[in-house]
């Protein structure tokens, strides 16, 4: 009776594991089925690249842009109204910055940046 990093498995001629149908760990070299999943032998969290990149956003998502009231810009004698730095477009009412990078944004631009985009363009 071994502890579990003792344990072997057998992989009959018929199995899809022996026909190229696996994936290998890359702690322990041992041989999985399916992703994703935790290796059987050390318990790494076994996942595609593919599953990695849809779930990025999920894993790191873009920080909550911050309320600013309206921004102007000195342009001689005149304030005129700052550009969303995504849209371009005069940012007139609620204005949102990011915290990181802070570059302003339109709510609309906001909205499309934390559900569509996932990624600030500011922060690059």
């Amino acid at each position: 009776h071994g502890t579990r990093g003792d344990a072997l498995c057998f992989v009959g001629p018929e199995s899809d594991l022996s026909k190229g149908k696996s994936f290998t760990c890359p702690r322990c070299k041992a041989r999985v089925k399916d992703l994703p999943q935790a290796c059987h032998v050390c318990g790494l969290s076994l996942v595609s690249s593919a599953h990695l990149a849809r779930s990025y956003h999920h894993l790191f998502p873009v920080p909550l842009f911050l309320e600013v009231g309206p921004v102007k810009q000195e342009q001689g004698a005149a304030n005129v109204p700052k550009d969303c730095s995504a849209c371009g477009k005069p940012l007139e009412s609620l204005t949102l910055q990011c915290p990181e990078c802070k570059e302003l944004y339109c709510i609309t631009c906001d909205v499309f940046i934390h559900e569509q985009l996932h990624n600030c363009p500011g922060c690059g």
